[in-house]
């Protein structure tokens, strides 16, 4: 097993987006990462001037640039920009939706780390590998396995997607913990049982399935709170974390989704855990998962 590509050493960053919740989280993270050169892309000056206001309540000064030359300079893009769809809408819709975000910059992508934080992070991931000649990294696996691992330590790593039905959970023996995949109804179940929770006003309830010991807990709260609050540190975590691992300053395993070649020749865009550049699982783990998922991996087929 390997990586389709290798991602190159990281000095010079643009940041497309930047004006939601992990964008001003992310604000706050790099104002101590000295050693690289950033600058923010934006599109129009309703997005400057929203980044302006970011920055100085964070008290920094990031350079801005409305130019695509800005990208075109860059060793690294950090793709943060996208839409939200209506509730009720589903993925497919949001991959629909964004996909008409990025398409405009695809021209300036190649040979240059991308890393991908617009959702659904594992499907425009996949579509970016089947058209770009860069290091795709995705960072909405370790976004979740920053969240999962806060809840669950016994956790050690996941493969998947970034979406709870399409991620399995192993041990530090690489031992299957949860299979996401086969757990639909019990994703269901909770998701319907906390609207049914807020919509009532029953708050006490919603409280106590927070407080459950199980290996969803970590899902559960995380959605109340893209809800009702207003910050992402996890998320902006993730893409500090995955710069690091791509200048190889980071010595624990991180998670991201990127292109995996398999014996056969198949290239899949799905979430593995990292150490540096090195696959942090065995080969055969790694096969078994993908042998086990085939169908629902069909989704994140490169080539």
């Amino acid at each position: 097993m390997k990586l389709l590509r290798e991602g190159y050493p990281v000095k010079r960053v643009c940041i497309i987006g930047g004006t939601g919740k992990v964008g001003q989280t992310l604000v706050s993270f790099l104002r101590t990462a000295n050693e690289l050169s950033i600058v923010f892309y934006a599109e129009s000056y309703e997005q400057e001037c929203k980044l302006r206001a970011s920055f100085q309540d964070n008290l920094v000064d990031f350079e801005i640039c409305r130019s695509p030359q800005a990208i075109q300079k860059a060793d690294t893009i950090v793709l943060i920009a996208g839409k939200r769809t209506s509730r009720g809408s589903g993925k497919s819709d949001l991959y629909q939706l964004n996909k008409e975000v990025i398409d405009p910059y695809l021209d300036f992508l190649n040979h240059k780390n991308v890393i991908l934080v617009t959702n659904p992070t594992t499907l425009l991931g996949t579509y970016l590998g089947q058209r770009l000649d860069a290091f795709i990294v995705g960072v909405g696996v370790q976004n979740d396995f920053n969240r999962l691992k806060f809840q669950c330590p016994h956790v050690d790593f996941v493969m998947g997607a970034h979406n709870l039905n399409e991620q399995c959970y192993f041990n530090n023996s690489q031992q299957l913990l949860f299979d996401g995949f086969k757990s639909t109804k019990v994703y269901s179940e909770a998701r319907n049982q906390q609207d049914d929770y807020v919509s009532s006003g029953d708050f006490e309830k919603l409280h106590s399935t927070f407080l459950e010991n199980d290996i969803h807990k970590w899902w559960k709260i995380q959605r109340y709170h893209t809800v009702v609050n207003s910050s992402s540190y996890s998320c902006a975590l993730a893409i500090m974390q995955t710069l690091s691992n791509l200048n190889e300053n980071i010595h624990s395993v991180i998670h991201a989704e990127v292109c995996v070649v398999t014996p056969s020749g198949s290239t899949y865009f799905i979430g593995v855990p990292l150490l540096g550049k090195n696959l942090r699982c065995t080969d055969t783990c790694l096969m078994q998962f993908i042998d086990m998922h085939l169908d629902q991996l069909s989704n994140y087929k490169v080539a």
